[in-house]
């Protein structure tokens, strides 16, 4: 990864004009044991590429006057390039398949009875649906082009000496192109014809080939109003209302296209009595722009004569179109919008010096999330689709990953010097969170308990912090913690069997370090 930022600030009168050009990207490569098993079922190989460049003119009026303002032009440009592949160069799939194909009577393939076959099952038509995957890559290829023209404009009336309104606004106005091609083809990554491959890959996989391509513009403009009052020197109460947008785009993992048309029956294949209707995969490309409504109300104190600090906020977020990636149970990750949902809750943080070197903070957050409206999730393995499509299930009235009905943390540090030239200092902090599902589509299999997560530092250092010497512990009492949870890739598609996989937080670790600044 790679990034440049350059500032060049000038004034002229009592107004500051500012210059911010940035660029940035980075290049990824990864070959993913995607099957997330021990056994050597099938890899997944990645290569991105993304570069951006970004320009922003502010314009920045002189502070302390009745009105202030800040104002500017921010224009951004980027390419993403990205290709992977799943590689079957494994004869597990291949023989397990099969095995399952001769169990349902050929249901995994096609009908396509080969007396010049090299095996019973080539012969027969019946226990060959493997055979169709053997060395086989899935090469796709997905770039995404954006350019991005935003103005920007936000001022605040000093009605009074207690008083003051804000008020902003950006127009932004984003075009993109986006392309995605996806096909099957052999080790070396050269296409295969249209074939059995297709029918095993969708039955079993979930995918199917595509070649789609797609441009959009879209326009937003995002305001803000906020009004705070200072009731004393101590206190300052505010209120906010803001609306906010994140753009639409095209989706680069989905494994099939969003048409409902039947995979095509490939050449030379009869109509299977097995299976008479032809697979139907509906994945995701372009998805639209999520809309944010929010209002927050909230305080800021200081207290004991500036020993301490209380502040606390009431906050309700409404999305609209709200983007959501889920995993479609086999392979793939399907990008979309719900259609409503709706956050809300209180944070409270704070902190008090209880003595001239030991200083006590913490924070508490309550949370409630609801999904108003969304009909197209994905179902757990082997639920029944509850859903109007009869192929989603229907999340309105459930939470969102990652929610916890409660969060925060408790800080104590200690900090003296003890000499003219050093000092110490000690921490000890505990991350706490109630109940959370780590799983996209809310298998309750997988949910994480609460916990109570405790880190230690200890450190001596110089009063100038030109170097410093640190002890560092993390999650002291080695909790297991589940960070990401799935399910199993394939597990219910070829062995209808649930299984699950996670990323587990790392277990305790110590660690000493050594800083030095010149």
């Amino acid at each position: 990864t790679e990034n440049l930022t350059i500032n060049a600030d000038w004034l002229r009168g009592e107004h500051m004009f500012s210059s911010i050009t940035g660029f940035m990207g980075y290049d990824y490569d990864d070959l993913c044991d995607c099957d997330f098993t021990g056994a050597e079922g099938f890899k997944v190989s990645l290569v991105e590429d993304y570069s951006q460049f970004s320009q922003e003119f502010r314009w920045i009026s002189p502070a302390g006057e009745p009105f202030e303002f800040i104002g500017g032009f921010y224009f951004q440009k980027s390419e993403l390039d990205f290709f992977d592949s799943i590689i079957v160069d494994s004869d597990l799939i291949v023989q397990l398949l099969n095995a399952a194909d001769a169990t349902e009577g050929g249901a995994r393939g096609d009908n396509d009875p080969n007396p010049l076959g090299g095996s019973p099952e080539e012969v027969a038509g019946i226990g060959d649906a493997g055979n169709a995957i053997a060395n086989l890559t899935s090469p796709r290829t997905f770039t995404s082009d954006s350019e991005l023209y935003s103005l920007f404009l936000q001022s605040t009336w000093n009605m009074t000496d207690q008083l003051r309104l804000t008020v902003g606004g950006r127009y932004s106005r984003e075009s993109k192109e986006g392309s995605r091609y996806f096909a099957f083809g052999d080790l070396d990554f050269n296409e295969r014809p249209f074939s059995e491959t297709d029918t095993v890959s969708a039955v079993s996989f979930s995918a199917e080939r595509h070649d789609l391509k797609g441009s959009r513009s879209e326009s937003q403009f995002s305001p803000l109003v906020n009004l705070q009052w200072d009731m004393n020197d101590d206190t300052m109460v505010y209120a906010t209302i803001s609306r906010g947008y994140k753009s639409g785009g095209y989706d680069a993992r989905s494994n099939a296209s969003p048409s409902a048309e039947p995979v095509p029956l490939p050449p030379g294949a009869l109509p299977n009595p097995a299976r008479p209707e032809r697979p139907v995969l509906i994945g995701t490309f372009e998805y639209e722009e999520e809309e944010a409504t929010s209002v927050e109300l909230g305080f800021k104190s200081t207290l004991l004569e500036g020993a301490a600090e209380l502040n606390a906020a009431l906050f309700r977020t409404k999305f609209d179109d709200l983007q959501v990636s889920i995993f479609d149970g086999t392979l793939g990750f399907n990008v979309g919008n719900a259609a409503s949902a709706t956050t809300q809750g209180v944070e409270i943080d704070g902190r008090i010096q209880l003595t001239e070197y030991l200083m006590l903070a913490g924070a508490l957050a309550f949370l409630d999330f609801e999904f108003d409206d969304f009909q197209n999730g994905q179902c757990l393995a082997g639920q029944t689709p509850n859903s109007p499509d009869g192929i989603n299930c229907d999340y309105t009235g459930k939470t969102n990953q990652y929610v916890a009905d409660f969060a925060g943390n408790l800080v104590l540090s200690y900090i003296r010097p003890i000499s003219a030239e050093v000092g110490i200092g000690l921490g000890l902090d505990a991350i706490f969170t109630d109940d959370y599902n780590p799983s996209q589509n809310l298998d309750p299999t997988v949910v994480q308990d609460g916990y109570v997560k405790f880190n230690g530092r200890a450190a001596i250092a110089a009063i100038d912090r030109t170097w410093e010497l640190a002890l560092v512990a993390k999650n002291l009492t080695d909790e297991v913690i589940v960070m990401y949870a799935s399910d199993t890739p394939t597990a219910y598609t070829i062995f209808e069997t649930k299984g699950h996989y996670g990323f587990l937080e790392p277990p305790r670790s110590v660690a000493l370090q050594f800083n030095y600044r010149w």
